[in-house]
């Protein structure tokens, strides 16, 4: 070998590698984890849309309470009504429901004259027209039961022609009737002069009226006048439920 250099015998053999660690076994799936595995879906890409709609309304009760009375409002009629007591009921079953309906009548009474009251002073001092109203509702005989019409009848003497010639007086009222519908009525005097406004939901009742227009303006002494539709009436002042004293 070179000179300076030590050397050492190479050893007979390569000494043996240690043997691996063994793998971890993995334990058999059990019957209950197989059924979940199965039943698990992978997710897809996007979240399917929604179609949003809205709620259908639920249908007109026709034995739910009419609405309150609001002056200046659209006078709401009332279709005929069968009796509700079964026949042959028992006294006091009969006792009871004769109860409950007089109650309810005496209260919508109350509501009736509350909304003719006059209305209160406006705070900005501005003048108020000069007007009188009175509510009602009048109960009808109909051969499908008992109809109630709802009248609104107002005095408006806050004119200047209103002055020389006398108030204006005007008279709305709404039935709803078979086999006419719903009918509204607008009758008007003024200055010795009547004018009378008919409105019909019904188109077959709007060619009825129309057909009669005649004979109604000679039967009334007044001007006739028959329209499709609802009359339009001014929306009503807010709050007029709402408590301001408490």
């Amino acid at each position: 070998g070179a000179p300076g250099l030590a050397t050492s015998p190479l050893p007979d053999s390569a000494p043996a590698a240690r043997p691996a660690a063994p793998l971890p076994t993995v334990p058999a799936r059990s019957g209950a984890d197989a059924r979940i595995e199965a039943q698990l879906q992978p997710l897809p890409a996007s979240p399917p849309r929604v179609e949003r709609r809205a709620a259908p309304r639920p249908p007109l009760d026709p034995d739910a309470a009419p609405p309150p009375p609001v002056k200046g409002a659209p006078p709401q009629a009332q279709k005929a009504a069968q009796p509700h007591l079964p026949a042959g009921a028992d006294p006091a079953t009969v006792m009871h429901h004769l109860e409950r309906a007089t109650s309810g009548a005496i209260a919508r009474q109350e509501l009736f004259q509350l909304a003719s009251l006059p209305d209160a002073p406006r705070a900005d001092g501005e003048t108020q027209v000069r007007t009188s109203s009175w509510l009602f509702e009048v109960p009808m005989a109909t051969p499908q039961g008992a109809a109630v019409a709802q009248f609104e009848i107002e005095k408006d003497g806050s004119s200047a022609a209103s002055l020389r010639e006398g108030p204006v007086w005007r008279t709305r009222f709404s039935v709803d009737v078979e086999p006419l519908g719903l009918v509204h009525a607008l009758l008007v005097l003024a200055g010795g002069k009547t004018t009378v406004t008919l409105w019909a939901e019904r188109r077959e009742t709007v060619t009825r009226l129309s057909k009669a227009q005649a004979e109604l303006a000679g039967t009334l002494d007044a001007e006739v006048a028959v329209y499709p539709g609802q009359p339009l009436m001014p929306r009503a002042a807010s709050g007029r439920f709402v408590d301001s004293e408490s």
